[in-house]
């Protein structure tokens, strides 16, 4: 019974996360309400500091006049910040394969043209 009860204080947190709110002016404040959205949206990683990290910097990267923002927000510039990095990745691994391939392709022309050089008279 418990759990039902929990699950539908997610849910009605979830609903007023859709709603503008202050955004933390404190530590103490900012803690409970990073907190707060942990606990309630399911996020790409579970890591507290990561997520703390995250959120500050979208709110220095906020407004000037920005007072209220709904914490839903938040959660849907987290989960992007997430798959750019992912999306940034992908090109690093991609790039270094590339480099990989393009350094054995001209090792073996390299190695071709000695061998040539070699049998001809």
């Amino acid at each position: 019974m418990s759990n039902f009860i929990r699950q539908i204080k997610r849910f009605i947190a979830q609903i007023r996360g859709r709603y503008p709110s202050p955004i933390p002016t404190g530590l103490s404040e900012f803690n409970v309400w990073a907190d707060s959205i942990i606990d309630t949206y399911p996020l790409p990683t579970a890591h507290r500091d990561s997520i703390h990290f995250t959120l500050a910097t979208l709110i220095i990267n906020l407004g000037p006049t920005t007072s209220d923002m709904p914490k839903y927000h938040f959660v849907r510039s987290f989960r992007a910040a997430c798959a750019k990095q992912v999306a940034g990745q992908v090109f690093q691994d991609i790039k270094t394969r590339q480099r990989e391939e393009e350094a054995s392709r001209k090792a073996a022309e390299e190695a071709a043209i000695v061998v040539s050089s070699e049998i001809t008279p």
